[in-house]
């Protein structure tokens, strides 16, 4: 056999190879190629269509309850009801009904009403009145505060797929099927799926008569697949390991791609749930993991979005793992969990009444009409009451701090002291004793006077008062200005320090907490600098 032989059955080798696999392959597979495309979309279409039918079945369920909570599913009826509401409202707080005039806001129309003749209606009442500035407190805490009662504050947090259970502290009053909203959650400022803050359905309780435990279902793609990815590479498979397709299909189709590994992969494992207590979150895998103590984990798809980051595992078993959330933003213990009712308060107005110790209040109550939707038909309307007894919950002792503080009180300067007498000249005493020290000067206070800010200083031995400014010199410093940012006392981390004056000495910072005395003064460390004195 001659080279040109030889060289013939190669090209003609190389000509069918590239035909067998460029052309005819291909071809081949190009029905099941289209027909897995056309199955991928159509599942996504499907996941997308059962994401959507989650959604609407929470949405028809908390428009059942804004309708069966409210004041009436008839606009007409509903501004009746509200008015009668409102006016018991300001009798059980202890308020003249006489002071009080209520006029009824013109209905507004939130959306568009349906084919069912069904959309929000915002209806509403403007009043003004005064009395007492307690009892008006108490007013607003009936109507704003009161009709969510009771809430129970949240433990912890147990989601499994799209059930989330939740443990309080103390037994709760909810019902299966009753809506809840639960408000606090991290990140506050954020609604689901960002946190779990947000409006959900009660599918589960407790069977003890005092129970600390209910299920809510979460409006959420069930389809999601939330992972757990370990940041540390995956061991390869052997490169000797032994390949099952012989030489020639590996010569026309090419290599397995399932038995390719590569060194840069990443052990993954799937979430089965979560239980999070406070700043500790504890996660479910479906399959034993293989993960070590200390490795760092990136969680992945979980709900809230607000979960998925990077953390260390902190402690470990065969099929979870415990993580601490180090974001302080995210770790908070006030949660709560409360019933929902249409109606707030709006556009408050607290003015002084002259000569009298009364406040003028001014303010507008709303609520919403949805109307009769299907499932609101179900069951009958819920009847509104004033609950005065509210007033003695723990949660009114919250606002009592609007009525121990004059806000109403105009801000009256402290007189500069009146001369000393001259004094006719006294023989020197025998001893001359020593100079007061800096203990004997306390700062009494640290407020402002038409915007400028003033400095009080007491001298314990003459019993005076003294006015500083910024840029004064005190405490062999120069006084720099007056920080109102809420710190820990340096000698009693325990309590807080509502604010304090910070001097310049040299080139360094000292503050002197107002309460405390000139010997109290300290230094300040650099992250406990205000922003406009740390950039300097």
């Amino acid at each position: 056999m001659n080279l040109k032989t030889v060289l013939t059955y190669g090209i003609g080798l190389v000509a069918a190879w590239v035909l067998v696999t460029k052309i005819i392959v291909p071809w081949v597979y190009l029905p099941r190629d289209t027909a897995k495309s056309k199955v991928n979309t159509y599942e996504s279409r499907v996941g997308k269509l059962e994401e959507l039918k989650a959604l609407t079945e929470h949405d028809e369920h908390y428009l059942a309850a804004i309708s069966r909570n409210a004041f009436s599913m008839d606009e007409s009826e509903a501004i009746s009801r509200m008015g009668v509401y409102l006016t018991e409202a300001i009798k059980a707080s202890g308020l003249s009904e006489d002071r009080f005039t209520r006029r009824p806001l013109k209905a507004t129309q939130l959306t568009n009403r349906g084919p069912q003749g069904l959309g929000a209606l915002q209806i509403g009442y403007s009043v003004s009145g005064q009395g007492p500035l307690p009892k008006v407190v108490d007013l607003m805490f009936l109507l704003e505060q009161a009709s969510s009662l009771p809430r129970s504050t949240i433990k912890s947090y147990l989601q499994q797929g799209s059930r989330l259970t939740l443990e309080t502290e103390k037994p709760h009053p909810f019902k299966k099927g009753q809506m809840v909203q639960i408000r606090g959650g991290s990140p506050v400022s954020r609604e689901f799926p960002s946190s779990y803050n947000g409006v959900f359905r009660v599918i589960n309780t407790d069977t003890n008569p005092a129970a600390t435990s209910l299920t809510l279902t979460l409006p959420m793609d069930k389809q999601n697949v939330p992972m757990a990815i370990g940041m540390e590479a995956a061991k390869s498979k052997n490169a000797d390991q032994q390949n099952n397709r012989n030489w020639l299909s590996r010569l026309i189709f090419g290599d397995d791609p399932k038995n390719k590994t590569a060194n840069d992969s990443f052990i993954k494992h799937r979430v089965k749930g979560f239980k999070r207590t406070g700043n500790q979150l504890t996660v479910y895998t479906k399959a034993e993991h293989s993960f070590n103590d200390g490795d760092k984990v990136q969680l992945q798809g979980l709900i809230p979005s607000a979960l998925n980051k990077t953390s260390k595992i902190t402690k470990i078993s065969p099929n979870k793992f415990a993580l601490a959330i180090e974001d302080k933003e995210d770790v908070r213990d006030s949660a709560t969990v409360g019933g929902i009712e249409p109606q707030r308060v709006e556009n408050i107005t607290l003015l002084p009444v002259g000569g009298t110790a009364d406040v003028r209040i001014d303010f507008q109550f709303l609520s919403l009409v949805v109307g009769a939707t299907k499932l609101a038909r179900q069951e009958q309307l819920k009847t509104r009451e004033v609950r005065d007894e509210t007033l003695q919950s723990e949660e009114r002792s919250l606002f009592a701090a609007i009525t121990k503080r004059a806000f109403f009180l105009p801000y009256q300067k402290k007189p500069d002291p009146p001369p000393a007498p001259p004094t006719s000249p006294k023989p020197a005493p025998p001893s001359i004793p020593p100079p007061p020290g800096p203990e004997t000067y306390k700062i009494v206070s640290l407020s402002e006077w038409q915007g400028q800010p003033e400095i009080m200083v007491l001298d314990s031995n003459q019993n005076k008062t003294v006015n500083y400014k910024p840029g004064d010199d005190l405490a062999g410093g120069k006084i720099v200005m007056i920080d109102y940012r809420k710190m820990p006392f340096p000698k009693k981390p325990a309590l807080l320090s509502q604010s304090r004056v910070i001097l310049a000495i040299g080139e360094e910072y000292w503050a002197i907490e107002r309460g405390n005395t000139l010997a109290d003064r300290h230094k300040l460390a650099t992250e406990q600098l205000p922003a406009n004195l740390a950039k300097r």
